[in-house]
């Protein structure tokens, strides 16, 4: 992995080992002038030479590696080609951004066309290229030119995020994000619990992220200021403990991949409420939640209605044993550990 924290002093190495894997987190020393072109070029340019600097070292003690696995087209992606030029190592890239669409904030088509030109050379270079979501994997296929694009899903902790049957007093729904304004549309999702206020009392919602002082003002001045509770950021354990004592997930995003908060409520046994993009639909069906069409506030008001009324028809258990089962670490390792040996084999042939 690599790293960087504002105004570093030196560069930093912390090494750890976990169940036999070999991390190394890197911080590189960069220090902001304030001014944003000079800080661009100054971090890229300390960024790639501290990274051809590691992996030189690597290979020098430890040997060529069989496979390099690159997880951000650009800047590792370029590592990653590189690499293959420098030692002819082919790399197997994952692309995990919903930023394909056409719609995002940041989405791919309004880069720079240097930086589009370069990520598509990324992508074309890959051995194998995969992707959490079929509707992401489409995009890709399309805007690079890919003939094949594997759908390997994104994957959960089931040490924390596990069922527990406990039994709540009031109906009790959970958001968990960044709370990011345009992409998790948090307004409309507020818009169609304020339409639920007004036809019953006996919930409560869960906000968990980091919500700004506008936001809490906001739902403080609204139909929900007596059914909302922040809990602010807090860390992955507390996340899985605030969802094992929640009924419901809702996302109402714009946009998309495969959230990970998605599966990781389904592994706890909670309905999930979610707007149809992206790869949700890949996950969600009529036995363990409702989709709506992003943006859609009554259609949204009225799915959180019915799963309260026709939360009877859930079966929690058996929801967080077929999440438990499609998304753990041991499935998803071993489909990542059959594409290796895969991509391996065909090398040595």
């Amino acid at each position: 992995q690599e790293g960087s924290s504002k105004n570093v002093k030196e560069n930093k190495i912390i090494e750890q080992q976990t169940d036999g894997v070999s991390e190394r987190i890197v911080f590189f020393r960069f220090k902001r002038t304030g001014i944003n072109f000079i800080d661009k070029l100054v971090y890229n340019f300390r960024y790639y030479r501290v990274y051809k600097k590691l992996m030189q070292d690597y290979i020098a003690n430890e040997g060529k590696p069989a496979i390099v696995h690159i997880h951000v087209p650009m800047k590792a992606g370029m590592i990653g080609r590189w690499i293959k030029k420098k030692w002819n190592i082919s790399y197997i890239l994952s692309e995990h951004s919903s930023h394909y669409h056409g719609k995002t904030e940041d989405d791919f088509s309004a880069k720079f066309f240097f930086h589009r030109f370069n990520v598509k050379q990324v992508f074309r270079d890959a051995v194998v290229v995969t992707n959490v979501s079929a509707v992401i994997a489409g995009k890709l296929k399309e805007l690079f030119g890919l003939t094949d694009v594997r759908i390997i899903h994104n994957t959960v902790n089931s040490q924390f995020f596990y069922y527990k049957n406990i039994e709540f007093s009031k109906f009790r729904f959970i958001h968990v994000s960044t709370l990011a304004v345009y992409q998790k549309n948090i307004d409309g999702m507020l818009r169609s619990f304020s339409r639920l206020a007004n036809q019953r009392q006996d919930f409560e919602l869960v906000m968990v992220g980091p919500a700004s002082a506008e936001l809490k003002e906001k739902i403080k001045r609204s139909e929900l200021a007596s059914f909302a509770i922040f809990t602010g950021e807090i860390t992955y354990p507390e996340v899985a403990l605030q969802m094992q004592q929640a009924s419901a997930l809702v996302l109402f995003s714009r946009y998309e991949n495969f959230p990970c908060v998605m599966i990781e409520a389904l592994c706890c046994g909670l309905p999930v409420i979610a707007a149809d993009t992206g790869g949700i639909r890949e996950a969600i069906n009529q036995t363990n939640g409702i989709l709506v069409e992003s943006e859609n506030e009554g259609q949204l008001a009225e799915a959180l209605n019915r799963v309260m009324t026709e939360y009877h028809k859930y079966d929690r258990q058996k929801i967080a044993g077929e999440a438990s089962q499609q998304f753990s670490y041991e499935t998803i390792g071993r489909q990542f550990y059959d594409l290796y040996h895969q991509v391996t084999e065909n090398k040595n042939r």
